[in-house]
């Protein structure tokens, strides 16, 4: 009569603590054990972009080979300021979508800043290994005249 008495009481003790979050469930002799559920993290989808790390060494990477090709676009000579943003996103090699601050650069003074977003297509394997395949930039101190209503 104990030994029954004893098994009910770790059954129903198996069952407190099977609901703690972390902790093992206890179980009598005989009993399976109560599942613990885990929650579902979901993964990216194939061929999605991942947000990275601003500071990345490959996000670096593109966003200082996508600041000299913005240069060469612009005709002077531009320093990223700051990136504000980061997507990856894995192709036949890696897709790098930026949104950052450049400033162009005079004599180690900084001067007019754009904020761009840009993506880069990083091929370590090829030569050249990174492309700028878009960019849009606007500069900083630039505003949309056309929703104005200028009353004479």
């Amino acid at each position: 009569m104990k030994i029954k008495f004893i098994s009910r009481r770790l059954a129903t003790l198996s069952l407190a603590v099977a609901a703690v979050p972390g902790v093992a469930p206890l179980t009598a002799p005989g009993h399976a054990p109560v599942p613990t559920p885990v929650p579902m993290i979901p993964a990216p989808a194939p061929g999605g972009w991942t947000r990275q790390n601003p500071g990345a060494p490959g996000v670096r990477q593109a966003a200082t080979f996508a600041d000299t090709a913005l240069g060469q676009e612009f005709g002077h000579p531009y320093v990223v300021v700051r990136i504000s943003r980061a997507d990856s996103q894995v192709v036949s090699g890696v897709n790098y979508r930026l949104k950052m601050r450049i400033a162009e650069v005079d004599n180690a003074i900084l001067g007019q800043r754009k904020d761009c977003t840009v993506v880069v297509w990083s091929r370590p394997w090829l030569k050249p290994a990174d492309v700028l395949t878009s960019f849009d930039c606007q500069t900083e101190d630039s505003f949309d005249l056309t929703n104005l209503n200028l009353a004479e």
